[in-house]
């Protein structure tokens, strides 16, 4: 290894060090109020919270490798030509492609960890993150209300609250219950309160001064009943409490996915949208990680063309372009939604872009350096 590529790399590792940092930090300051109340108000553990917040950093990586590539390279570049180390190169006759294979090297390395975060990260996350949300809606029901909301968040059951004044603690209560075959339960109560019971997390559900209406419909005739009560425990089934937060089976791979495209195609001579929905979704998520390589060498020629303007007008130009690579994921939806490209060709559009975009910088980047007689 050279002593220019020493130097280089060590050049990008700082700036990415930083990028990360902040966009750490952002994400940090993003959830701190919501952090906050479930630490202060509703009694949720530290330990619980920082566990699930672990379990959000690989795709929380997964985004941020992209834009901290990105961010490296510019950051390093602008600052080797401003203070004229590019030009010095250039004037002993060492073209800037020279470097660009350290840079290659280093954003081929961190496209390798988002690949593996993707791959394997992110499914363990995923069921991780399920599993913990599930097991804290079980000893803090509330966290599954929102105030003035209909949630289905109890499984067979609609539940509506005015009023969340403390954990485990409702008021202004409406819950229309299903879950019997042929009637339909409709309670109202002023108070309830979610209770453990037999050694399982929100068993019951306790409630105070309502009524309980009651419509039983059959061949015969129709029965509508009233009951009032001032004390009334309502049977949860703590197993299904929060399902939607249960822990699934690992999802579906492409294989998979084309396979049932196919048993559609030959059951109903096509293939539905939530299926090729989610074939382009897989796609997507195969071809988002490649962004980082071309991302982290499309740095090095935005790097170098705003070193006149200042350290902060290249970064900004690395935002601009990272807004501009999700336009382009939004523009591969459409393309995909309306079926103008198969969903796989579709999926790989924005990295196709950015690839053209960024050999096309790379080749203009040195036309016109001066050149060693």
């Amino acid at each position: 290894m050279t002593i220019i590529t020493r130097y280089l790399l060590k050049e990008l590792v700082v700036p990415f060090t930083l990028s990360v940092a902040v966009l750490a930090f952002l994400l940090v300051t993003q959830q701190a109020l919501r952090l906050i109340d479930l630490l202060v108000n509703q009694g949720v553990e530290i330990g619980v919270l920082a566990r699930i917040f672990a379990t959000l950093l690989p795709a929380f990586f997964v985004i941020t490798l992209p834009v901290a590539a990105l961010m490296a390279t510019i950051g390093a570049f602008n600052r080797l030509s401003a203070d004229r180390e590019i030009l010095a190169l250039r004037a002993a006759g060492s073209p800037t492609r020279r470097l660009l294979w350290p840079v290659g090297v280093f954003a081929a390395c961190l496209c390798a960890a988002a690949y593996a975060l993707s791959l394997y990260g992110q499914p363990w996350s995923g069921a991780s993150f399920r599993r913990l949300t599930s097991d804290l809606l079980k000893q803090h029901a509330t966290l599954a209300v929102v105030e003035g909301t209909f949630s289905e968040a109890l499984d067979g059951m609609t539940l509506y609250v005015e009023r969340v004044p403390s954990p485990n603690q409702i008021e202004g209560v409406l819950i229309v219950d299903e879950r019997a075959d042929g009637s339909e339960w409709l309670i109202l109560a002023w108070r309830g309160t979610f209770l453990n019971g037999g050694g399982e997390p929100g068993a019951s559900l306790r409630l105070h001064r309502g009524s309980i209406h009651r419509t039983q419909r059959d061949e015969a005739d129709d029965r509508y009943q009233i009951a009032r009560f001032e004390s009334y425990e309502l049977r949860l089934d703590s197993s299904r409490l929060g399902s939607a937060g249960e822990p699934g089976g690992p999802p579906r791979s492409i294989s998979a996915l084309r396979a049932r495209a196919d048993e559609e195609r030959r059951q109903s001579g096509g293939v539905s949208a939530e299926t090729e929905r989610a074939i382009f979704t897989a796609y997507k998520d195969l071809a988002f990680p490649l962004a980082t390589f071309w991302l982290g060498l499309l740095g090095v020629p935005l790097g170098l063309s705003t070193a006149h303007t200042g350290r902060m007008s290249g970064f900004g130009f690395g935002v601009l372009v990272v807004g501009a690579y999700y336009l382009l994921l939004i523009g591969a939806d459409t393309i995909a939604a309306r079926a103008w490209l198969p969903a796989p060709a579709a999926a790989w559009v924005p990295n196709a872009v950015l690839a053209a975009a960024t050999m096309l910088l790379v080749w203009r980047m040195d036309r016109g350096a001066p050149r060693r007689g």
